[in-house]
Parts: structure tokens; sequence; C-alpha cells
């Protein structure tokens, strides 16, 4: 092979060997633009790259896929490793390198500017194809040999990239190298890597000091540097922050400055993102008829089918703003809406193939939804489903709330033993990460298990911390079923009768305050089967 790799290079011309050498350098193909940008620095080179591409196809040491909407080359690796080979030994591989370096930054940069006006999915399948080279790029730029400088630009042009594709270790990774380069401080790179950091760190981590950290120095860069589609991006991961959190109160005041923001610029797209911001806040609080105004005016302008808040925000705001709606309606009571508003987002967010938004909505909605509707066989297939795909994607805090989900399945289906294992399991995860948002949710769940399985002290003590955390957080959504919850192991524990019925009148009070039909009825059973 060596023999006739050496005879077919010896038969091309200066031009067309440099230009071979020069592609070894790709990893995973290339486009006629990258490989005219990598050749030479020299001006007026574009053409004759072109003609020299075109030599080497013809001669076999480069194949051309024509496939797709735009061509694509690469070398076999057998080959790739001898244009290498030759690029090392003729000196040329740094500044090949960095060309290629720079062509991606450039490409990446571009590629920021068609964000607003092309559907997520077909931006991101234009520039996955370079997944490979991107990697290489910042690999060099960051290795002894390589320019940080450059490294730092292009992990801030990747940004959209790595968030899009829900490559959040990734995104973070690069994000962090690229922030310790000298020179970047208070510059838009800074902004744009603190930003990525601190969404990457929330997605896959949880929320962790640097996560909020890094959020804070984006938004404060962002009205700094006056850049209104990054105090946008900021506000709502400082927003994703502290829900998960429960830090309800703070979120509902971003989620109102973002409003103001999106009003004073008058963006009818960053007011319908308000909108869901501000419905899933109004939801947690409790106040359930605000919240579902507040999402319906959202999915009214939310644009269907361009999924733009992919590349944005991580996620699909359409397919979330459709998510709470399901749970706002089902607490209200119109089942048969929760129902059809849940299948809307699990269709669109199939639709996108998009990691975050489909986990999402196999957490937030179906997983939980459909268990409380007694669908359990659809449940436990979108609880499994969730599991394996948060689990392929390092999604921890949605891997987590899959586990504790499929031990409120275990539950309902009678196995409380393995359902106070699973919830247990889960809730150390969530901890772990953070993810306080749901929480209290699966504490309730975990007391119901641990009462089952005749752990009556654990139980109430699990449960009273459930409902310390509801009413410090101010997570009132959930108050209701909690105190529900206490009322029926206080009953199984044979506590005094005004306990137990007072723990009901609460629960049944709180739960015709907030309209929340779903935890009156349930509420009222409860209270029922005590009267009994």
């Amino acid at each position: 092979m060596q023999a006739v790799l050496d005879w077919s290079y010896s038969l091309l011309s200066e031009d067309e060997q440099q230009l071979f050498r020069a592609l070894g350098i790709f990893t995973g193909g290339f486009t006629a633009e990258g490989a005219a940008a990598v050749a030479t620095d020299a001006p007026g080179s574009r053409i004759d790259a072109m003609d020299r591409l075109a030599d080497l196809v013809a001669k076999s040491l480069v194949v051309a896929d024509v496939s797709g909407a735009r061509p694509r080359f690469r070398l076999l690796e057998t080959t790739r490793a001898y244009a290498l080979e030759r690029l090392a030994e003729i000196g040329e591989r740094e500044a090949v390198a960095h060309r290629h370096a720079e062509y991606y930054r450039n490409l990446l940069g571009r590629a920021e500017g068609e964000v607003a006006a092309r559907p997520a999915g077909e931006w991101l399948a234009d520039y996955a194809p370079e997944i490979g080279n991107l990697r290489a790029a910042l690999d060099w730029t960051f290795s002894p040999d390589g320019d940080p400088a450059l490294g730092a630009a292009l992990a801030a042009a990747s940004i959209n990239f790595w968030v899009a594709a829900s490559l959040f270790n990734e995104c973070s990774g690069w994000g962090a190298r690229a922030l310790a380069v000298e020179g970047i401080d208070g510059t838009r790179e800074e902004m744009v890597l603190q930003f990525g950091v601190g969404l990457a760190l929330t997605y896959s981590k949880g929320m962790t000091v640097e996560a909020r950290k890094a959020l804070t120095r984006a938004l404060h860069l962002s009205e700094t540097l006056g850049d209104r589609p990054y105090q946008y991006r900021t506000l709502y991961g400082l927003f994703l922050f502290t829900v998960r959190n429960v830090e309800i109160r703070a979120a509902l005041q971003l989620a109102q400055k973002y409003e103001m923001v999106a009003r004073n610029a008058g963006s009818a797209p960053a007011i319908a993102s308000a909108e869901a911001l501000l419905g899933i806040a109004r939801y947690c609080l409790g106040e359930h008829l605000a919240a579902a105004d507040h999402l319906s005016r959202a999915l009214i302008s939310l644009p269907t089918g361009t999924h733009r808040g992919v590349i944005a925000f991580g996620l699909d705001l359409r397919v979330c703003a459709l998510c709470y709606r399901a749970l706002t309606f089902w607490l209200l009571g119109f089942a048969e809406r929760a129902v059809q508003a849940a299948e809307e987002a699990t269709n669109e967010a199939r639709d996108i193939n998009h990691p975050v938004s489909l986990c999402f909505v196999l957490a937030v909605c179906n997983s939980l939804l459909l268990v409380r509707i007694g669908h359990l066989d659809a449940a436990e297939s979108s609880i499994n489903e969730l599991i394996e795909y948060a689990g392929e994607h390092s999604l921890i805090p949605y891997k987590a709330a899959g586990m504790c989900a499929k031990g409120t399945l275990f539950a309902a289906r009678g196995d409380a033993i393995r359902a106070e294992e699973m919830l247990r399991a889960g809730l150390e995860i969530i901890e772990e990460a953070g993810f306080y948002l749901y929480a209290p949710l699966f504490l309730g769940r975990w007391a119901e298990a641990l009462a089952a399985c005749g752990r009556l002290d654990e139980a109430l003590a699990t449960v009273e911390r459930a409902q310390q955390r509801t009413e410090e957080a101010e997570l009132l959504w959930f108050l209701p079923e909690v105190l529900r919850i206490k009322g029926e192991i206080l009953l199984r524990a044979g506590a005094a009768a005004t306990a137990v019925e007072e723990s009901f009148l609460q629960s049944l009070d709180l739960a015709r305050r907030q309209k929340a039909l779903a935890w009156e009825l349930r509420t009222a059973t409860s209270l029922a089967r005590m009267a009994l």
C-alpha cells in the first residue's frame, strides 16, 4: 500500500501534492469550500484548489459523495494517514491545522447569523457532519503547538452547535478551557462562553455553583455589551436554574424581567417566550388559572415547525409550554384536554428528534401524567425510554426523574417494595444534582411507598420533609397533595382523628383556592374514606 501511494503521489503535480497533503487534516469528510480554505492562504488560490480537488477525485485519491444537497469529500483512512505523514515531513502540519481551525471558526461564526432565519433541524443537519472536524480543530488549538486565542474564538463560535445537539459535556468542557485563555475578559466571546458553560452544566450536571456563577456573569456581560439576544438567553438560563433549584419567586422575577425587555424591544417572539416562562412560574406557585392564560398566549404566538428555542435555549419552548399546559389542564380538571396537549408535545418533540426536548416531555409530562390518569402501560414505555435516552446523552437530572417516575409506576401497580427502592435511589441522584423542582412530588410518593411497606415513622418524617420543602420554596402546586398524603399516613398510623381531619381539610381548602380540581377530588375521596 505504501508503494502504491508513493507511486500515485509522485505522479501528482506540485499543486496537487500540496492540496492532497492539506486534505489529510480533515476528520470525517469536508466540503469543497473547506478544501480551498486549508489548501493555502495565498490570494486567488480558491479556484485553483477547486480544480486540483477535481483532479484528485478523478485520480481516485479523494472520494466524492454527491448524494446530499451539498457534495462532500473524504480520504480513505490509509490515504489520509499517508497525507498526514507527508504533511509532517514537509513541516506544514501546524500551518494547515491553523487554517483548518480558522475555517471552522469562520464557518460557525456565519452559522450564528443563520439561527434566527432557519428551522433548527435544518440548521443542525447542515453543520452536524462537521463535528469530527470541529473536535479536531479544538483539540489542536488547545494543544502545546496550537493557538489558544483561536481556540477561545472557535469554542465561542461552537456554543450554538453543542447546545442544539444537546452535547452539553463538550459544551461545558471546551467552554471552560476557553475561559482560561488570557485576554477574553469582558469580551463578547466571554459572554457567549459563560452562557454556554452555565446552560450546559445546568442541563447535564444540575444546579451547581459553577453553573449559577457562569450564567450570572453572562447576564451581566449581555447587559453591559447591550447584546439583547444573549440577554434573552441568559435570562432563560437563570430562569431554568432557579426553577429547578425551587427559587420560585426569583424565577418569577426573571420571567417578568424577560417580559419587560421583550416588550421594550417590541419583539413578538420574545414576548411569547416570556409568556411561557411566566406560565411555568405561575404553575409552580399554584396559580393555575393565571398559568393557563400565560401558556395559551405563548402557544398562540410561538412559531410551529421552526424550533428555534432548541439553539437559543437548548429546549424547544413550544414543547415546554405544551407540557406545562397539559399539567395545568389536569390540575384544573380537564383530563381529556391534558392528554391532548401531552400528545401534541410528544409528537412535536419526536418530530425534531431533540434529546433535551424529548426528555423534557417524557419526564415532566408523560411519565407523571400518564401514571396519574391510569395509563400505566403507556407510562412504562415513556419511563423506560426516558431513563435510557437520558443516560445516553448524560442528562443526569432527567435520568433521576425517570427513576423516580418508575418508582411511582411500581406504586401504582401495588409493588410497594420496588417503588420504595426506586424512589429512594432516584431521590439520591436528584439531591446530588440539585434538581429540586420535582423533589417534593417524589418525596411524597416515597412517603406513600414507605407507609405501604409498614414503615410509618419513616413515612411521616418523609412527608413532613416534603411539606417543609414545598412551603419554604412556595412550590405550592403540589402542597394540596402533600397535605393529603400526610393525612393518609396519619390515618394509617392511628393518629387522632382531629389531626387527620385537619390535614385533609387544609388540603381541600388550598386545592379549592388554587382551582385544582384534580387535587380536590383526591382529597375529598380520602376524607370520605376516613368517614367510613
